[in-house]
Formats: structure tokens, C-alpha cells, sequence
């Protein structure tokens, strides 16, 4: 895996003082560092919010070089009273940002919000946060947005990113950096750390170099240094495909709906595979009709980002029924509709940056590209990169983990078991590391939870644990109640 509330003088000097008494904790209250400043947000937000920048070194280890600007949202708790260690949000991708999906943020983490100040931070190189000039795509040529790191795409980022940064400065350790610095300057003691899917690797580095400054953290969808991207998309996208079958196969409305469902899938990528489909989908900006290719790889990718949340999951057996008898529309409107908001974003330049050295450096190729050739995915995906990282400038280097990390915080870690891309296996070997953790896997969940009927099972237990940072008392039992939503079976 995505507003300025000031009106008039007087409440906007009441937000100001209210972010920051609600974050000064033990330390200097913040605005002494020089390179702190408040500003008004960009953004209307349904609760008091502060926003704010912080310059920092490109190169931390050269602080009289260029330096970049770190943008950031502080949600002020919305109760009657205020624990003081606020909550750190940290994204995905690589290359998601809090800023463009704020709303969506503020409700994900409201009930953590009522108790604490909730941080949102657009990492290095996204939204902005000195974004790299990666943007790519035009509404005028929809047939753009439809592969995964366009090679042309490719070239423009890396032609851009050379004439404004240095590209070996935008990786997961630079950014980790980043908000070590962003807690000192906000005058925060210790935080506690809610990293999702990439967000948990920024998390497991950061406790890894910073233990005292964390009090707990939740993981959701871990990302070990094991799990080096795009190795094992095809396996995990097949594990998660294949529970979906069984889940459709078990319910007995789905079942009579769909009762060919992997035959047809199969079908369907062997039709492909001899010739693209051209598709007239409702253009994503002014809803009139537009033709696109879609191919076999763009399949693939289809169905591994519609398993990314159950409720995604749930109308997949109908698109991919739809598609069998020759109607593309469902499926290739939806993936059209993410791939442009991850060009439109400007993702892959961050994507890039870290992955190509943390990742797609320690692999072999042709390993990799074997490894993903027979699954529904396919090598597509896998080739692209590697040969995007071919092109990256200062993408060969590895080392940006601690060495034989040993992290002494409490973790819980939350993960579905039908999660497509970090399913539970990776949260498993994320634990290996953790002197003090708690695994807690949800059926039916993926990669998000988006769809399941009771959320709040979620939502109570992260506010708990933050609470306590006791992993082992935690009470979880709602969680084993927790269940898929219901298939879509007709239109």
C-alpha cells in the first residue's frame, strides 16, 4: 500500500500552542531548532492539527552540504486528556506519503488520536518532503499509466533525480535519520511507532539504532531484511490467490457463482498471453470512454493488488468471471485507476531509491526471474526492476541493516493470513529479532484490513497495547472472530 484548519488569528495561535504543549513531554518544547517551522496545513482535517517543516542534511554525515526539507502533520488527541508520547505513523511502498491521504489517516488512527498526538511524516522524496521529480504518465495517454517502471519512465526519473539530488541519499537509513532528528526538534522523549508493510522496515531499523527513543511499536505486515523485493511476490501472491479459492470454494453462494474459479483464471492468463485485450474503460478524470491494452502482466498485477484488502479479495471472483467471458472492464479499470495514482505520485522515485540497494542488490537475477516465472504473477513484474536497479545510479550498495539487530522494544505485530505480499511467514522471521513481541495474525485479513466487519477489534487493541506496551498481556481474543467479508457474486 492512500485544510488548514485555522479560522481566524485567535484559534490559530490556540493550535499552535496546543501542538506543542501536547508534544513537549520532558524535553525542550519545540521550535528551538533552527531548521523547525510551523506553518499552516495545506489541508482542511476533521481535528486540530499543526503542520510543520524540518531542514535537514541530504547527507547526514555531511551536515554543511544540501540540505532537504521534511514536511509533517501533528493530529493533536482529540480527548479530554493527553498521554504524552505521541504516536508515529510510518508508510508504505516505498514512495506512499501521509500528505495526499490524510482523511483517510486521521480515520484509520482515531482511536489512538482520542489518548494521543498522532505524527504523520511524508518520508524523504514524497509528497512534500523534497519529492523526487518522478511523476510520470498523462491523462492524455492512459496507455502510459499501464506498466509497471515504464523504462522511458525510468529514465526521465533518474535524468531528473541527478540534476536536484543525490539519489544514494533517499534510503530507508537517510530517512531513519530523518525523524531521529524530527524527535528532537519536536522535543519528544519517546515515541511510540505504527509502521505498515514498508513502514515496518523504517520501524525495525529505527529501533534498531534508536531503542531509547521508541516506548513501543506496532508492526503491521513486516518487512525483514530476509524479504528482499521482488523475490517472492510470485509465491506469496499465489499462497494469497490460492486461500481465496478455498475461501470462494467454502461459501456456498460463491461456490455455485463461481464454481470454475481458478480454471477460469487460468484461462483467462493463457488468452492473454497470446494477445492483449483493448479495453474501453470510463477515463479516471472525466469518466468518458477511453481504450486501453491490457495485457497478461497487467492481469497478473491486477489480481495481486485486488488480494491486497478483503475487500478487494471479495469482488475478485467476480471480475475475474467477467473477464472469462470476455468483459475486461472491472478488472482493467481497477488497475488502471492504482497504477495511475502511483505515477501520478511520483512513487517509483522513492521506490527505486530504496529498494534498488536494500533489495534487488543482494539478488540473482535469474534466480529471481525463474522464481516468478510460473506463477500467476509472472516474471514481469521481477524483470522490470531488476532492470530498473540496472539504471539507478548508486543502486549496488548493500549494509543499510544494523548488524545482528536485537530489539529490546515491545513490538506487537499484526498481520492477515491471507496478506499477499508480507504474509505471516515474514512476520515470523521479523520476530526473530525481538527479545519482546507479540505475533497476532488475523483471519481473513491481508495486506489491509479495509472491508472486514469488525474493524474496531483492530482499533481497540492497537489503543490498548500503546496503552500498556505490555505485548504479553494483551487481551486479543476479537481478533479470532474476525472474518472475510462476503463474496460479491452478481452486479
Amino acid at each position: 500500500m492512500m485544510r488548514s484548519i485555522a479560522r481566524g488569528s485567535w484559534f490559530a495561535l490556540s493550535a499552535l500552542l496546543a501542538a506543542a504543549a501536547s508534544l513537549s513531554g520532558q524535553s525542550a518544547a519545540p521550535g528551538r531548532d533552527p531548521g523547525l517551522a510551523w506553518t499552516a496545513c495545506a489541508s482542511a482535517l476533521p481535528v486540530v492539527a499543526r503542520c510543520g517543516t524540518l531542514r535537514v542534511p541530504e547527507n547526514h554525515a555531511a551536515p554543511q552540504g544540501r540540505s532537504i526539507t521534511i514536511a509533517f502533520h501533528v493530529l493533536r488527541a482529540t480527548g479530554p486528556t493527553r498521554a504524552p508520547d505521541p504516536v508515529l505513523v510510518l508508510l508504505g511502498g516505498p514512495g506512499d506519503a501521509a500528505s495526499p491521504r490524510l482523511g483517510a489517516l486521521v480515520a484509520a488512527h482515531a482511536a489512538v488520536n482520542r489518548e494521543r498526538d498522532v505524527v504523520l511524516v511524508d518520508q524523504r522524496g514524497t509528497g512534500r518532503s523534497s519529492p523526487l521529480p518522478c511523476a510520470s504518465g498523462s491523462d492524455d495517454d492512459l496507455q502510459s499509466y499501464m506498466d509497471f517502471l515504464d523504462a522511458t519512465a525510468v529514465r526521465d526519473c533518474i535524468a531528473a533525480v541527478r540534476a536536484s539530488a543525490d539519489a544514494a541519499r533517499y534510503r530507508t537509513r537517510d530517512f531513519v535519520a530523518d525523524l531521529e532528528a524530527l524527535r528532537r526538534a519536536l522535543g519528544v522523549r519517546q515515541w511510540h511507532l505504527h509502521g505498515t508493510s514498508y513502514g515496518s522496515r523504517i520501524a525495525q531499523q529505527y529501533m534498531a539504532r534508536h531503542a531509547e527513543s521508541v516506548r513501543s511499536a506496532i508492526l503491521v505486515g513486516a518487512v525483514p531484511f530476509e524479504l528482499a523485493m521482488p523475490a517472492a511476490f510470485g509465491e506469496d501472491a499465489d499462497r494469497a490467490f490460492t486461500m481465496l479459492v478455498d475461501a470462494c470454494t467454502a461459501d456456498a453462494a460463491c461456490r455455485d457463482a463461481f464454481p470454475r474459479l481458478r480454471a477460469e483464471t487460468d484461462s483467462v492468463a493463457r488468452r492473454l498471453t497470446r494477445a492483449p485485450a483493448t479495453v474501453t474503460v470510463p477515463h479516471p478524470a472525466s469518466g468518458a470512454p477511453a481504450a486501453i491494452r491490457f495485457t497478461r502482466a497487467a492481469f497478473g498485477e491486477a489480481v495481486r493488488a485486488t488480494l491486497y484488502t478483503p475487500a478487494g479479495a471479495a469482488v475478485l471472483p467476480i471480475a475475474i468471471h467477467e473477464a472469462y467471458a470476455g468483459d475486461y472492464r472491472a478488472i482493467a479499470t481497477a488497475h488502471l485507476r492504482r497504477q495511475r495514482t502511483i505515477a501520478r505520485e511520483g512513487w517509483n522515485g522513492l521506490y527505486l531509491a530504496a529498494t534498488c540497494p536494500e533489495d534487488v542488490a543482494r539478488l540473482d537475477r535469474q534466480a529471481v526471474l525463474a522464481a516468478n516465472r510460473e506463477t500467476l504473477l509472472g516474471e514481469y513484474r521481477a524483470r522490470q526492476h531488476v532492470a530498473a536497479c540496472a539504471l539507478w545510479p548508486a543502486g549496488a550498495e548493500v549494509g543499510d541493516w544494523p548488524p545482528n539487530p536485537r530489539i529490546t522494544v515491545p513490538v506487537l505485530l499484526i498481520v492477515g493470513d491471507a496478506d499477499p505480499v508480507t504474509p505471516p511467514r515474514w512476520s515470523s522471521t521479523s520476530a526473530r529479532t525481538m527479545l519482546r513481541h507479540r505475533l497476532v495474525v488475523v483471519p481473513g485479513g491481508a495486506h489491509g484490513f479495509a472491508g472486514m466487519p469488525d474493524l474496531d477489534c483492530l482499533t481497540r487493541l492497537q489503543a490498548a497495547f500503546y496503552a500498556s506496551a505490555n505485548p504479553a498481556g494483551l487481551d486479543a481474543g476479537c481478533v479470532a472472530r474476525m472474518r472475510r467479508p462476503p463474496f460479491v457474486t452478481v452486479r
